[in-house]
């Protein structure tokens, strides 16, 4: 008996060229959607370490010292991005640099430089709202980042956010909101006026923070889907870009003789700074 065939014709006959093509559709909507399933699951295990840096960041803030420099700190973090975005490159294997920075441009490097500045301020107003709030203020208000996110990404892209989350967003302005009200008088020694003033600086540095982080992330989002370019490869040149800048911007405003005084520029750096 001559063999049967499952392609819907004769015996012997092969398959129309539209048959085919029906068939090469269903394989890439199913790898397409392998490859979402992929992406969704990467992308939760990040937001959970996410969710995990933001709960630590209370207990690390015991790691910085009061006098340590602002802008070091800042510095700092800029090359620890380098280092380890670096170490990954090292990990992924012979080629990996290639790979890594194979869409660059100097149009591409350019626009790295607008989200690197703006997230190195960033940064810097963190810090300084580090230093003036306790940690559980600092942390929670450090969440209305979320509500520029959202402004700036539908602007930029046109996403809408859901009922939901339009919900979540309001939940996180008036837990905001709260915060500011009742931090002022939680305890009787923040009823000088000196540390009043601190705090609301300190308020207004998170506040200011979050706001910036907002375009931030949409100049961000805009170089990693419209431009295709790989995370690593942005880190490093926002990191790049951003250091000489702080540099720049510190060594000019500040007198050369300061750096001499109480330790210098990475004065209050110790073992414990690297950890945060």
């Amino acid at each position: 008996t001559r063999p049967r065939h499952d392609w819907g014709h004769r015996p012997g006959q092969r398959p129309s060229r539209a048959r085919l093509s029906r068939t090469m559709a269903v394989s890439t909507r199913r790898s397409s959607r392998a490859s979402l399933d992929s992406s969704a699951g990467t992308g939760a295990v990040f937001c959970v370490l996410l969710a995990l840096q933001y709960a630590l960041q209370p207990f690390l803030k015991v790691c910085i010292a009061p006098e340590t420099h602002k802008v070091s700190l800042v510095l700092g973090t800029e090359v620890a991005k380098i280092l380890i975005a670096g170490a990954m490159i090292a990990v992924d294997g012979p080629g990996a640099f290639a790979r890594t920075f194979a869409n660059w441009t100097p149009k591409a490097a350019s626009l790295s430089v607008l989200p690197s500045l703006v997230y190195a301020v960033q940064n810097y107003l963190l810090v300084v709202g580090a230093s003036s709030l306790d940690s559980v203020t600092f942390n929670c208000l450090n969440q209305s980042k979320l509500v520029s996110t959202a402004l700036c990404v539908y602007f930029v892209f046109g996403v809408r956010q859901s009922l939901t989350q339009t919900l979540a967003l309001g939940g996180l302005l008036v837990a905001g909101a709260i915060l500011q009200e009742g931090g002022g008088v939680a305890s009787g020694a923040e009823k000088d006026a000196d540390q009043t003033r601190a705090k609301v600086a300190g308020v207004a540095a998170v506040l200011a923070a979050s706001a910036l982080s907002g375009v931030a992330s949409a100049a961000t989002q805009f170089s990693l889907q419209r431009l295709r370019r790989t995370s690593t490869a942005l880190t490093v040149e926002m990191a790049v870009a951003a250091i000489p800048c702080l540099l720049l911007a510190h060594y000019g405003a500040s007198d050369v003789s300061d750096f001499s005084q109480r330790g210098g520029f990475f004065r209050g750096w110790t073992a414990l700074t690297l950890i945060p």
